[in-house]
């Protein structure tokens, strides 16, 4: 090959190099917003979810006080009896599982691990494989890929 064909390649050649680099660095610019972005939506969406919890205990506590009080004012066993009437049962480990995925769109396994250890110390997460997959043959959960999850009504909504 002649020398000047061969200049002209290696600066072709630079060229190229030059453009990749800057498409390089915008795309990782690119990506860092949107990770940032993915990292505040989360955030947002635990806490209402945790949000949404904690008001669902109040109101059930203020259910349960103005029932006793009202059946306080009927008799001096009313109150008793409302006690045992309002008595409800937690939460099972399924209904825990699809209303913190409802609240999410989406939810990872660790994601799921890591809000019912919190949430729920008392739930034994033993069961937790067998559980998530009683709810996708029931078709109450929708195995996304291994590992993700969402719910029917949020795979519609187009879910990941």
């Amino acid at each position: 090959m002649q020398p000047h064909l061969v200049r002209q390649f290696l600066v072709e050649l630079r060229s190229l190099a030059l453009d990749d680099a800057k498409t390089l660095a915008e795309t990782k610019d690119r990506l860092a917003r949107a990770e940032a972005t993915v990292a505040a939506v989360r955030a947002a969406c635990d806490s209402a979810a945790r949000r949404a919890e904690v008001s669902q205990r109040v109101a059930d506590g203020a259910e349960k006080l103005l029932r006793a009080r009202a059946d306080a004012r009927q008799g001096p066993h009313a109150a008793e009896d409302a006690q045992e009437r309002t008595r409800t049962a937690p939460r099972t480990l399924a209904q825990e599982l699809l209303a913190f995925i409802r609240g999410r769109r989406s939810a990872t396994r660790k994601e799921i691990v890591t809000y019912l250890s919190s949430a729920r110390p008392d739930l034994k997460l033993s069961g937790l494989g067998p559980e998530i997959s009683d709810l996708v043959k029931a078709g109450l959960l929708i195995r996304v890929s291994t590992g993700l999850y969402t719910t029917p009504e949020n795979a519609g909504g187009g879910a990941m």
